[in-house]
C-alpha cells in the first residue's frame, strides 16, 4: 500500500510545477501514476484538489491550502531524512545546485568538483544558467547568485565582493578622445559599449554623491561575457566586466581602464540562497563554507 505521505509529496510536485506532466519528469514516474496517486489522495480526503482542463490545471482553495500547509513540512522531513543518513560524519546523498554560466565556467565548477572529490559519498547535481531560479519550484537546494535573489523568502549568504572595470581598446580611447579628464559617464548612452545581457544597466559609485545607474549605447548585446571581453579587445566597444574574468582571460594589455573623476564601476556580491527550510543541512552548510575559502585562497579576495 502506498503512504499517503508519498501521494502529498507527488500532489505537492504536481504543484510546484502547475503541470503533471512536468512533474512526472521530475519524478521519473508515468504520467499516468502521478494522475492516479493525485486521485487516491482527493479520495482520502474526500476533496478536490486540482481542476483539470485540456489546456490547463489550477488548485481549488482546498488545494492550495493543503500545499501552503504541507510543502514546507515535507521539505524539512527530506532534510532531516537526508542528514540523519550520514551522521557518520559523511557526507553523502543528492546536491542540486545552480550559478551563473560564466561563474561556473570560470572557476566555481572546479571548486565544487574538488569539493566532491574530497566528499565521494555526495551526488552532485550542477545547472548552469542566468535564470532567478525559483528554488522551490525548480527542486534546487543552492543557488549562487550575484546581488538580490527575486525570491525574498531565500536565505542568502554573503561570500565575497566582486570588483567590476569599465575597460576599452586604447585605439577606442584614441579615436574617441576618452582620457581621464574628457570622459564622463552620461557619454557612455552615446558611444558603442559591448553588453552582456540581461545586465543592460551599469552601477558606479562615487565617494559623496552615492550610487548612480547608466543604460549605454549597445554596439553588440550577447549573453556571454566572455565574448563582450572579446569584443571590446578588438576596438568593438567598451565593456563593463568583473575583475576576475580579466584572471582567466587571454592577452588583455590593449585595453584601458576609463576613469571619471572619483566614479568607479560599484563593487557587486556573490551570495550563497537556500530556502529557510534547509537551514539545517550539512550538506548546503560544508559546502557554501568550502566554496568561501578555496575562493579566497585561490583569489586572495
Amino acid at each position: 500500500m502506498q503512504s499517503q505521505y508519498d501521494d502529498l509529496d507527488i500532489f505537492c510536485t504536481v504543484a510546484n510545477f502547475n503541470s503533471y506532466y512536468q512533474a512526472a519528469k521530475h519524478l521519473g514516474m508515468p504520467h499516468s501514476t502521478v494522475s492516479r496517486r493525485v486521485a487516491n489522495l482527493e479520495e482520502k480526503l474526500s476533496a478536490q484538489l486540482i481542476i483539470r482542463t485540456t489546456r490547463q490545471m489550477r488548485l481549488t482553495e482546498k488545494g492550495k491550502a493543503l500545499f501552503e500547509q504541507t510543502q514546507p513540512l515535507l521539505s524539512q522531513l527530506k532534510v532531516a531524512v537526508s542528514d540523519s543518513l550520514d551522521e557518520d560524519g559523511e557526507l553523502k546523498g543528492p546536491l542540486r545546485i545552480t550559478m551563473p554560466t560564466r561563474v561556473g565556467l570560470d572557476y566555481m565548477g572546479e571548486i565544487l568538483l574538488e569539493f566532491n572529490k574530497l566528499h565521494p559519498g555526495l551526488e552532485l547535481f550542477i545547472e548552469l544558467n542566468n535564470e532567478n531560479t525559483d528554488l522551490v519550484k525548480e527542486n534546487i537546494d543552492l543557488a549562487f547568485r550575484v546581488g538580490p535573489l527575486v525570491d525574498s523568502s531565500a536565505i542568502a549568504v554573503r561570500l565575497w565582493d566582486i570588483p567590476f572595470r569599465l575597460l576599452a581598446h586604447q585605439d577606442l580611447v584614441q579615436r574617441y578622445n576618452l582620457t581621464c579628464g574628457n570622459f564622463e559617464l552620461k557619454q557612455l548612452a552615446n558611444l558603442p559599449c559591448a553588453i552582456s545581457f540581461p545586465q543592460n544597466r551599469w552601477l558606479f559609485e562615487h565617494d559623496r554623491q552615492g550610487e548612480i545607474s547608466v543604460t549605454p549605447k549597445p554596439s553588440l548585446q550577447v549573453n556571454d561575457l566572455t565574448i563582450a571581453l572579446e569584443a571590446a579587445k578588438k576596438g568593438l566597444g567598451i565593456v563593463y566586466v568583473p575583475e576576475i574574468i580579466l584572471k582567466n582571460a587571454s592577452d588583455c594589455s590593449e585595453l584601458v581602464d576609463l576613469r571619471c573623476d572619483n566614479w568607479q564601476p560599484t563593487k557587486r556580491t556573490m551570495f550563497a540562497f537556500y530556502t529557510a527550510n534547509r537551514t539545517s543541512s550539512r550538506k548546503i552548510k560544508a559546502v557554501v563554507e568550502y566554496v568561501k575559502h578555496a575562493y579566497k585562497l585561490k583569489f586572495g579576495e
